[in-house]
């Protein structure tokens, strides 16, 4: 009789654990349910979200990226002006209407101004850059930081670049004429050496020597901090949309081997400077003037500081974290888009020799010197990296957060405070009813009649409105300044191993092709001898 009774004890434990966990499965799926009514409720049309992960579990699992989710519905629900999704449980509205996207971005700028991005000063003092913060802390240190990059200031900042681009067209020729006036370069590889070599020049006055030691300690951290890895692409979507829950498991996303060699160079620059009465004319430099005075010291008549600027003087973290974020924009995007347009030019000749032709007659206005005023003059070139950066956007999606309660402009859809909300700038860029043959490569679109053609918000490389990148105008001229001094040197081939199309790494935020970027780069001078 006791086996009996100890039968039917299993039993009833086995019993209530099942009515335990049956219970509990039914409260969590109807806790869930209830948060993924959050769009049906409020009629907002999207795709079934799937339990605990909502629509990204690809983007978890590191199949697709955050972009690639967003271009998908967005081709889904191209004609609805909005739709709903989840990042796990958290709502994320995708604002697809430019009409709307104009509003949430320029005109209602007030009550969407936050990127709704995770920032931890204290704990993660890295992620406190201009790009993530938002309120207060945002518009003060916008404020200061913008003078750095007027034309001015630019201009000062581009005999660095010249002299980067310089070294690159004499490494080239050494290398071409080693093998019969031809190279067969990665061109992504190459570019982003270079652009190491400009950004560590112009931000910190530290030549990174990248393109001739590729295993610079430059090089490597930047590669670091963007390879696409698990981990990469988890901590984007986290910082990007989980800011909540990074905060309640006190989550970091800076590496630690990244934060240490940032705060500890420009700890080192900056004392070595002032204990040396050194002065640059570089980002560093005015930083240091932000950090002892709160404002940037103008040079000349062209630039003055601001009256009365808010917000007092930067501390070092925060110098540390705005010359973080310059590094990584300043290599990577300007790499990407610089190569990505010489592969472009490689596949379309015609468009090549034009720009050719425009570097040969602007040059020659110039005395066959390269000037800020003559790359300037370069409007043909202007249109092809346009047309680049249309097709492929540095940024493939923008983010804001509803900073009130309120109704999304233009629509009856309420959203609470502190709503997330992504604007798919990539498949904008390529939807035929603004971009007709959105894959063909035209840089007639950025005419003067093609653009006034357009609604305004359907091109947004660097993003719109007060949070357009404050750097766009440097990160141009570099783009525009590597490709015509190349192009005046060297004509652009395909080899046997130049992609047909470029394909991208899944797990990648900016467009980094999965395999090396191969194209000939042929000496005008060893073709012509």
């Amino acid at each position: 009789s006791s086996g009996c009774s100890e039968q039917n004890n299993s039993k009833m434990i086995g019993w209530t654990l099942t009515a335990i966990l049956a219970g509990l499965g039914v409260a969590l799926y109807s806790y869930l349910a209830k948060i993924f009514s959050y769009w049906t409720k409020r009629k907002v049309p999207g795709p079934a979200p799937t339990l605990i992960t909502g629509n990204f579990g690809s983007n978890l699992m590191g199949q697709k990226s955050i972009g690639d989710i967003a271009d998908k519905v967005y081709q889904e629900y191209r004609d609805e002006p909005v739709a709903g999704t989840f990042v796990m449980t958290q709502p994320l509205l995708h604002i697809h209407d430019p009409e709307i996207i104009k509003h949430v971005l320029v005109k209602d700028f007030q009550d969407f101004h936050g990127r709704g991005i995770y920032v931890e000063q204290e704990r993660d003092p890295l992620t406190a850059h201009l790009f993530n913060l938002s309120g207060k802390r945002w518009k003060e240190l916008r404020a200061k930081i913008a003078p750095t990059f007027t034309p001015a200031k630019i201009k000062y900042m581009f005999e660095t670049m010249k002299e980067c681009c310089t070294q690159l067209q004499d490494f080239v020729e050494a290398k071409a004429a080693a093998n019969g006036g031809r190279y067969n370069a990665d061109i992504r590889e190459m570019q982003a050496r270079v652009s190491t070599d400009v950004v560590s020049s112009v931000a910190f006055g530290i030549q990174s020597n990248s393109l001739k030691t590729p295993e610079s300690e430059f090089r490597r951290i930047g590669t670091k901090v963007v390879e696409p890895t698990v981990f990469n692409s988890f901590r984007l979507i986290v910082l990007f949309f989980l800011r909540e829950i990074a905060q309640k498991l006190k989550f970091t996303i800076t590496v630690t081997e990244i934060e240490s060699f940032f705060t500890k160079l420009v700890a080192e620059t900056v004392a070595y400077r002032e204990q040396n009465g050194i002065e640059r004319a570089d980002m560093l430099q005015m930083l240091m003037q932000l950090k002892n005075k709160g404002f940037v010291q103008p040079k000349d008549g062209e630039d003055t500081p601001e009256d009365g600027q808010p917000g007092g003087k930067l501390t070092m973290n925060e110098m540390v974290a705005q010359v973080y974020i310059f590094f990584i924009a300043g290599f990577d995007t300007t790499s990407a888009t610089t190569s990505l347009t010489m592969y472009e030019l490689t596949k379309n000749h015609d468009i090549q020799e034009k720009v050719y032709q425009e570097v040969q007659d602007v040059l020659s206005r110039h005395n066959g010197e390269v000037t800020y005023e003559a790359i300037s003059e370069m409007t043909y070139l202007d249109k092809v990296v346009n047309e680049t950066l249309r097709k492929y956007p540095p940024l493939p999606f923008l983010t804001r957060e509803a900073m009130v309660s309120r109704d999304i402009p233009l629509t009856k859809v309420q959203v609470d405070k502190g709503t997330r909300i992504i604007i798919p700038v990539r498949a904008l860029h390529h939807d035929p009813k603004y971009w007709p043959q959105p894959d063909k490569y035209d840089p007639e679109r950025f005419s003067e009649e093609a653009k006034a053609s357009r609604p305004a918000h359907v091109y947004m490389p660097f993003g719109e409105g007060p949070r357009v990148c404050v750097a766009q105008r440097l990160g141009l001229m570099q783009v525009k300044t590597s490709v015509a001094m190349l192009l005046s040197r060297f004509r652009l081939e395909a080899s046997e191993d130049t992609p047909k199309e470029v394909e991208f790494a899944p797990r990648s935020f900016v467009p980094l092709p999965k395999k090396e970027l191969k194209m000939t780069l042929v000496s005008r001078q060893i073709a012509a001898a």
